[in-house]
């Protein structure tokens, strides 16, 4: 088989194995809603992900030495935006149709553009910006003309991924000069407290008499599916670009209504179908664009 074509046939293996751990990440976090509050299930995603951390950073030469001279304030500074996003993004998991949820992720890149744009001064053209119309049109075909009962709480979905966009963007950067691992550890770390915190705040929910055999495969897909996702998207974006991973990584939106309509009888109207589908488009062109523009707009492409 050619390289090329080889190549093709990685990207949508590992692309497909990302979707369907995210299918499980999803499932799980609506399981455990009805147990836990998004505090409490962050929480439990955050534990495991420290206890992977730590394995896999203790098998990585030179973590120790960067460790000693990485700033403590940049790493919780970018675990408070992170984790205000995660438990905005996980509370719409567990409230709100799937298929919406997962169609709103795809305004990252709108927002991505708007960091690069305001933050970075980056010049932005035409086609990029006409695109980010295209997903503002689509929102608000699915907020105003769906038959679901949405409201304003399609806002929270959309502010949580303005949020993880923000995040993602930054650990690009501190990637140029830390390993990745040691980013995802201090996050971990970091994060554990400001769930305790977060928690004790918004009340606690009761798991006396909880069935913990029952949560169990829920909470196992929460944490080792979720590094699953990432290590997958991690493996396809060796073998291909952010334009192609985005492109491929619309079909997480169809298959997350599959998910919704099958799974927890979840309707599926035309306004939804509509809107999702010019979300989609706008997130492929900017992604194209960002092929074509500075490494800035490359990474604003990949954050989907």
């Amino acid at each position: 088989m050619p390289s090329k074509s080889k190549d093709i046939l990685t990207t949508i293996v590992w692309m497909a194995l990302s979707i369907a751990s995210y299918l499980v990440v999803v499932a799980s976090i609506r399981s455990l809603s009805h147990t836990m509050d998004p505090s409490q299930t962050a929480l439990v995603r955050n534990v495991i992900g420290l206890a992977a951390c730590l394995v896999i950073a203790s098998r990585t030469p030179g973590v120790a030495s960067v460790l000693r001279r990485v700033s403590l304030s940049q790493h919780l500074g970018r675990a408070i935006i992170h984790a205000a996003g995660g438990l905005m993004l996980i509370w719409s998991v567990g409230n709100l149709p799937l298929a919406l949820v997962s169609t709103m992720e795809f305004t990252g890149p709108v927002f991505g553009m708007a960091i690069a744009a305001l933050v970075l001064r980056e010049r932005i053209g035409a086609t990029a910006i006409n695109a980010c119309l295209f997903v503002v049109f689509g929102i608000c075909t699915i907020a105003f003309l769906t038959q679901q009962p949405i409201g304003p709480s399609l806002l929270v979905p959309i502010a949580a991924t303005g949020l993880l966009t923000f995040a993602t963007l930054q650990m690009r950067s501190m990637a140029k000069e830390q390993p990745i691992v040691l980013i995802m550890l201090m996050m971990n770390a970091f994060q554990i407290p400001i769930y305790l915190a977060t928690g004790q705040m918004t009340g606690w929910r009761d798991l006396t008499g909880v069935n913990w055999l029952d949560i169990a495969p829920a909470i196992c897909g929460l944490g080792f599916a979720g590094l699953a996702t990432q290590a997958c998207l991690a493996k396809a974006s060796r073998t291909t670009s952010a334009t192609m991973m985005t492109v491929i990584d619309t079909m997480r939106i169809p298959a997350v209504m599959t998910l919704g309509y099958a799974g927890y009888g979840e309707s599926i109207d035309a306004a939804l179908v509509i809107g999702a589908t010019m979300v989609a488009f706008g997130a492929i062109t900017i992604s194209i664009q960002g092929a074509k523009s500075p490494s800035t707009t490359e990474q604003v492409a990949a954050t989907t």
